[in-house]
């Protein structure tokens, strides 16, 4: 299928050189689009998560607390409410979405979804480099 980009939010550019051969293009124009059910999604995690978690204090050496929020990424074939209440629960849920979890933050993945479950896959760990390079606090699996 076709995808439709609102250009009022992403501005395109034509990318070229060894940048243009990028994995995640390669993927996403070989993807099937007519099965695009997986979703990415971010949930805010409480700040006391940076002081009390040291696996995550390792994860995010570089992290100023305060700067920007603590956030889990994660990937799912639910929708990213649904997932997240399941997280809450403690169904198949990360225990630091389970312990800290605030809310989901839908400006940092709804323009992504839905895609296919192999450009998820490649995306979920993309997401979460970025928005460590903008200065977020991240756990992601």
């Amino acid at each position: 299928g076709k995808r439709t980009l609102d250009t009022t939010i992403a501005e395109l550019e034509l990318v070229t050189g060894p940048a243009a051969k990028h994995p995640i293009l390669d993927i996403a124009a070989q993807a099937n689009w007519q099965h695009a059910h997986h979703n990415l999604y971010v949930v805010e995690l409480k700040p006391q998560i940076f002081s009390m978690e040291h696996k995550f204090l390792e994860a995010n050496l570089g992290y100023i607390p305060d700067a920007k929020p603590c956030v889990y990424v994660g990937l799912t074939g639910l929708a990213p409410e649904e997932r997240f209440k399941k997280h809450l629960r403690g169904e198949k849920g990360a225990w630091f979405v389970r312990r800290y979890g605030r809310r989901l933050l839908p400006d940092l993945y709804r323009y992504f979804n839905p895609m296919p479950y192999d450009l998820a896959c490649v995306m979920e760990p993309e997401l979460a480099r970025q928005l460590r390079e903008q200065g977020y606090g991240v756990w992601q699996n």
